[in-house]
């Protein structure tokens, strides 16, 4: 894809305007360096693929620390897919075996494994613990609904409160649905973060998750986390050839309307005072905005601050992109200025609600780094608190 002419016609749209420049979080914390911007980024890219520039470990370094945050993207006013472009610099580099070899260990894992960590399948249920009982006999049984885990949450830990309570929330509501269990596989969205380009191996997972939910002959697979949504709302498709055989719904569209059918009521006062962080996958790159926003306002009690800016303009919280992975100390800056943001919302904020396990386990990872005692509160947990 790389290497088609489309390819360098988009990247010689960038007319060099520094807007992007403007609102890139990254050239903030690098001092304003020229090849941390997007638009340093699109040139590096340009003489890349042209050739008139080398794989320099600079460049290549630049490239795979940006956020993947999609703020460039939609502040451009010639309409750059920057981003997008971004992960085809990566895709070229990767093929040409230049990627960082942490990036390359992760994309390897997944194609052998099939999840990020390279745990064993079986270990795919163990966020399960607390709603056994429930989950027994939903495992690769036919329902309208699929729920679509997703790697982050089925193997971390401190994010199973996540996919409980969506459980949980189904389960108070007498919705039926079903889980992959082992076999569900991972997304495929680290993978193309990574650089990995489509082919065989990556269209057997893809192709063994699409068709693992069509067997069950739901109707709609709901998932919470955005980077999975993304990947299979957008992706999928174009690798499976043709539409898909069911719906696909991030959590808070799914709630957002059961709560709209007056299906699911929130009658439980929740007396906080709290914040949202825009995941950049969530609403950036697919525009979900307001359905978080809207299950805010249906719940008695709670006291909402909106974040200044926020959703398109959102400020990331640095956990995209894979720069956790390969430029920590980054990611570490970022949070510095998402927690002065956040501080800066309302003296007496208890805490910030997320909508994407990897700004939940992010933003906690950030309390330790920066000694702060800020709540984290997954939303299907505070729809669950409401509903209790």
């Amino acid at each position: 894809m790389y290497k088609n002419e489309d390819f360098i016609k988009e990247l010689l749209k960038c007319v060099r305007c520094g807007k992007c420049r403007a609102v890139c979080p990254e050239i903030n914390l690098e001092e304003f360096q020229e090849e941390s911007s997007p638009r340093g980024r699109i040139r590096m890219a340009y003489g890349l693929i042209t050739k008139k520039i080398p794989p320099t470990q600079i460049l290549i370094d630049k490239i795979y620390s940006c956020f993947y945050c999609g703020i460039c993207q939609i502040t451009c006013p010639s309409g750059v897919m920057t981003s997008d472009l971004i992960l085809k610099t990566r895709e070229y580099l990767y093929d040409l075996g230049l990627s960082p070899n942490k990036v390359n260990n992760l994309l390897e894992t997944i194609i052998k494994t099939k999840n990020i960590y390279g745990l064993d399948q079986e270990d795919r249920l163990d966020w399960a613990f607390d709603v056994e009982d429930i989950i027994e006999n939903k495992i690769n049984k036919k329902a309208d609904i699929g729920l679509f885990i997703g790697c982050t949450a089925s193997y971390k830990g401190s994010l199973a409160i996540q996919p409980e309570s969506i459980v949980k929330i189904l389960d108070h509501l007498n919705i039926d649905f079903t889980l992959l269990g082992e076999k569900e596989m991972c997304c495929g969205n680290p993978y193309f973060l990574g650089g990995g380009a489509i082919n065989d191996k990556i269209r057997e997972i893809v192709l063994g998750n699409i068709e693992n939910f069509a067997k069950l002959k739901i109707k709609k697979l709901i998932t919470a986390c955005p980077g999975c949504y993304r990947i299979i709302k957008t992706i999928y498709p174009i690798i499976y050839g043709k539409e898909l055989p069911f719906e696909v719904y991030h959590v808070t569209q799914y709630f957002d309307d059961l709560i709209n059918k007056n299906v699911l009521k929130l009658k439980k006062s929740i007396d906080l005072k709290l914040t949202y962080q825009d995941p950049c996958e969530l609403a950036r790159h697919c525009g979900i905005f307001e359905q978080p926003r809207n299950i805010f306002e249906k719940i008695p009690g709670l006291k909402f601050f909106e974040l200044t800016p926020n959703k398109d303009n959102a400020v990331c919280c640095g956990g995209g992109g894979l720069v956790k992975l390969t430029f920590p100390d980054i990611v570490d800056k970022q949070l510095k200025v998402k927690f002065n943001q956040i501080s800066e919302c309302n003296d007496k904020l208890d805490g910030i609600i997320t909508a994407c396990p990897s700004c939940q386990d992010n933003l906690q990872y950030g309390n330790t780094l920066l000694k702060e005692n800020l709540k984290v509160i997954d939303i299907c947990d505070l729809i669950l608190r409401a509903i209790k």
